[in-house]
Formats: C-alpha cells, structure tokens, sequence
C-alpha cells in the first residue's frame, strides 16, 4: 500500500511541481509579482502549521477508531494522495479557466492592463 501510494503521488508532485512557476510568472501581473508571490508564501506557512495539527487529529482519530495505534500511520500515504489528488483537481480547474479567458496570449487578470503581465515570448525586464 506503501509503495503503490508513492508511485501514485510522484507524478502528481512532478506535475506540480513543473507547472507552479512557470503558472505564476502567466497568472500574476508583474507589477506585482513579488507581494503575490510574498502572500502566497505567508498562506501556504500558515496552511502547513495547520495541516500539520488536522494530520495529527486524522491519525489520533484512525488509532482510536482501529484500536491500534501503530497501524493509525498506514493511513497517512491515504491521507497525502487524498489531498494530492484534490490539488491536482484544483490545478486543471484553474488552467481550463485560464484558458477560457484568454491563455498565453490574453489572459489578463481582473483589475489590471496588458502592461502588467509578463508573456511567454518576452523576457522579464529589471525596471532600475
């Protein structure tokens, strides 16, 4: 169960892994690159440290349920690909809207200009 929960996430991670800078540098403005990708850092810490206790309870919850407390940790491969799955979900979610306002070469994200984004044909450029 083990191994056949890691050959499952590997390419789950791969493919997010592969798709989240590049998916950025296409969603967010470059005007504001930085303070998104600051929160986005902020969030995902905060995420963590509470996932981290939620994880905990979930197996607390699975050893009290199965009345043994070493076998609670079989779970958590269950637990990680759960939630891989559902990321992965959100992701193709989140391209297919891409890609129905505009993609590569239009997409512009509410409230600001076409100035403000970064495209696949063109360099990021230093404003000194």
């Amino acid at each position: 169960m083990l191994l056949a929960s890691y050959l499952l996430s590997i390419p789950l991670l791969g493919l997010y892994a592969a798709a989240e800078i590049p998916m950025f540098m296409r969603l967010l403005p470059k005007s504001r690159y930085g303070q998104f990708s600051s929160s986005n850092a902020l969030i995902r810490a905060i995420f963590a440290i509470i996932s981290g206790f939620v994880a905990g309870a979930f197996i607390y919850a699975i050893a009290r349920l199965t009345g043994n407390h070493e076998r609670a940790y079989r779970f958590v491969p269950v637990w990680a690909l759960f939630f891989q799955a559902l990321a992965a979900v959100f992701l193709v979610m989140l391209f297919l809207a891409w890609r129905r306002h505009g993609g590569d070469d239009g997409y512009i994200p509410p409230g600001f200009t076409a100035d403000d984004m970064i495209r696949s044909n063109e360099a990021p450029q230093d404003h000194d």
